[in-house]
This record gives C-alpha cells, structure tokens and sequence, in this order.
C-alpha cells in the first residue's frame, strides 16, 4: 500500500482518541503512562506529529486492552476509508484502572 507517512501517523493518533473516548480514557492518564507532558501529547493525540512509535503503540494498547495489532489495523481502516468498527478489548481491564493500584505499592 503507497500511503502519505503523515496521513498513517494521523489515523494512529485517531484509533488511539477513538478508543479512549469509547473507555473514557483520560489524556492526562496516558501523558503518566508514557512519561510526557500532557500539553504535548495533545498534538500528538490531534494530529500524530510527532508519531507514535512501535513501542509506544505496543505500551497504549496494552493500556487500553486492546492488542497492538488491532489497534494497527484500526488506524489502516481509517487510511483506506474503511468502516470503522468498534475494537473489541482482550480482558476486563482497560485504562481507567489498570494503574490503579501502582501509587499504593509505595514504589
């Protein structure tokens, strides 16, 4: 597939907003994840630039409780114009608790 480099960055950025909306998943929560300031990461979150790198992408789905890959195929989607289905999680957990016991180890 010949696609614009931006335009694949762009829908990354898209699967992930589209995702945290659907888990109601706050921005400032994945900025703590990644370890970045959440004023960068909106324009990330906007429009992909700078893009979000394979680790990245792998530490978001995992995060969002999703598989990399399907996140990935998600954003092709959106590339191709495709339908734009709801992506289903592989567990219970999702971003609104998974870290919810990390402060409390006192670590």
């Amino acid at each position: 597939m010949n696609m614009d480099p931006g335009s694949w960055s762009a829908q990354v950025a898209a699967a992930i907003r589209a995702q945290m909306a659907a888990q109601h998943c706050s921005p400032a929560a994945l900025a703590e994840l990644l370890g970045v300031a959440e004023a960068g990461l909106a324009r990330r979150l906007l429009d992909g630039v700078p893009p979000f790198d394979l680790v990245e992408v792998e530490r978001v789905a995992t995060w969002l409780g999703i598989n990399p890959s399907t996140l990935l195929a998600h954003a092709d989607e959106r590339v191709a114009g495709g339908t734009k289905h709801p992506i289903t999680r592989k567990g219970t957990e999702s971003c609104t608790h998974n870290h919810s016991h990390e402060h409390e180890s006192g670590s």
